[in-house]
Parts: C-alpha cells; structure tokens; sequence
C-alpha cells in the first residue's frame, strides 16, 4: 500500500463532509403517502412529513382519498397544524411547487360530487391502477395517515 492511499482517503471523506445531506439522499427512493382525513392533526403529520422528505431529496407522491380528496379542493377551509407556518392548503401547495405528485382518488371525487375543476392545479385524477402502480414501485416507502 502506498503512503499516498491513507492520503486520498482522508481527502474523499472530506470531500463528503462538504456535501449536503440532502444531495446524498437517493433519487431513486420514494415515499408515497396515503392520506385518507381532511383534520388537522392527521393531515399535517402527513403533509409536513412530506414536506421533510422532499426537502431531503426523496421523490414524494401525495395519495388524497376519503375525505382527504377535500384538502385539495379549492375553497375548502382548512386548518393550520400545530407550528406550521401555513395552513394545510398552504403546505399542499408548497408540497407541489416542490415537484411532489398529488393524486387525487378519481372514485372519491365522484363519491363527494367534486370535478376536476374544483381542485388546485397541479393535481392529477388517478383511478386504482395508476395509484397502485405508484404505491407497489421498487424503493417505495408507504405510509398511512
């Protein structure tokens, strides 16, 4: 082993200190969060875990169902979480300038008498096969709220 070998070690852990930790998150990693309530409490867990996930680099899909298909319907009051600096619609909104996918449950919306047009730009209609597809990906994390 040459002295040159400890050297350039000590020079690529360096190197690494110096990168972000969310530019070492995994591209390829994704958390897709199913979101079933439009209260407070539940809703903002998910949206501001979200909000941590993308913010660390993790592609981020937002599956709105049951009532959770209400948040993102343009007029729908809604509430601040805790210490969050925006109200649940504030966070949805951040949550798709970010780049997360918002799919909304295309049987839901029919259940609640809502179109498409009554929901926030930005998200996407899907029925079972495209959210199961989503959910079932390779390096997918699911979680319920």
């Amino acid at each position: 082993m040459s002295a040159r070998t400890p050297r350039l070690g000590a020079l690529l852990i360096a190197l690494l200190l110096c990168i972000p930790a969310s530019a070492l998150a995994a591209p390829d990693r994704h958390v897709f969060y199913n979101l079933t309530s439009d209260e407070a409490w539940r809703a903002g867990m998910a949206l501001g875990h979200a909000t941590r996930a993308i913010e660390a680099g993790y592609a981020v899909t937002v599956f709105l169902n049951v009532r959770g298909i209400y948040l993102a319907q343009q007029g729908f009051a809604t509430d601040r979480a805790g210490g969050a600096p925006d109200d649940l619609r504030g966070q949805l909104v951040g949550l798709i300038d970010a780049g997360a996918e918002v799919m909304l449950c295309g049987m839901c919306l029919r259940k609640a008498g809502l179109e498409m047009t009554d929901m926030l730009p930005g998200t996407v209609k899907v029925d079972c096969t495209r959210s199961l597809a989503a959910m079932s990906t390779e390096n997918t994390i699911v979680l319920s709220y």
